[in-house]
């Protein structure tokens, strides 16, 4: 019997090249379904779009990546006009006839907020009493800056959204310790309306003026139950 084999190769194979790597993903990219990349890529906008709501509702700063830089603003002495430090962007604050204002009563809403034109408010506290405070009585909700209420019968008491701008950086800490259903007392004169100036220091006609809420100046926080 005469058995044959065929001769052993002991020639190495040829090293893959970059290319192949890059090429290996791309393929694997492709092969995949474009019905399951449309499903994945709805899922990741879907979380995305919750998780940036409740984001936006939270009171929450993101770790401090939202917190206003509150050594780059400076009020002048009768805390009428608000200049920021790094570019000289200015603005004028004019204020309602009570020198302060005080608004007790049971959070129903807080976030945090941020706005350009407006880097030093930070915060929407709904304060509420009475039927207000009750939620079998009445539904409540904030959104864009605006409250509205359900309630199947005329409620009493009070409900006041307040837009807030911290006189300091220890009253915008005690601003971030505020959750729903807190008993709250929070102090300061209420703002009428926010000027804002030109690289002069003239009016430029924009401003901003709350439409049946409180803007306020808030100087005092006070949690009076947990």
């Amino acid at each position: 019997m005469r058995i044959s084999a065929s001769p052993l190769s002991f020639e190495e194979p040829e090293p893959s090249s970059p290319g192949d790597w890059l090429l290996t993903p791309i393929l694997a990219f492709l092969a995949v379904p474009i019905r399951i990349w449309l499903v994945v890529c709805a899922a990741v906008l879907c979380v995305l779009g919750l998780l940036g709501w409740e984001l936006s509702r939270s009171n929450s700063d993101l770790a401090g990546l939202a917190r206003p830089n509150f050594s780059d603003f400076t009020f002048s002495d009768n805390y009428k006009r608000l200049t920021r430090l790094s570019d000289g962007k200015t603005w004028t604050l004019s204020y309602e006839p009570r020198s302060i204002t005080t608004f007790v009563g049971t959070v129903r809403h807080v976030e945090h907020w941020h706005d350009a034109g407006l880097p030093f408010m930070t915060h929407d506290v709904l304060v509420t009493t009475r039927d207000y405070a009750d939620s079998r009585l009445v539904t409540t909700n904030v959104f864009d800056h605006h409250f509205s209420w359900w309630a199947d019968e005329t409620p009493t008491g009070t409900i006041n959204l307040l837009h807030i701008a911290p006189l300091n950086e220890a009253i915008y800490d005690e601003l971030l310790l505020l959750k729903n259903w807190q008993t709250v007392r929070l102090t300061g004169p209420e703002i009428l309306r926010i000027d804002f100036l030109d690289d002069q220091g003239h009016p430029t006609g924009a401003y901003w003026q709350d439409a049946g809420c409180n803007s306020i100046l808030i100087t005092g926080v006070e949690i009076t139950s947990p």
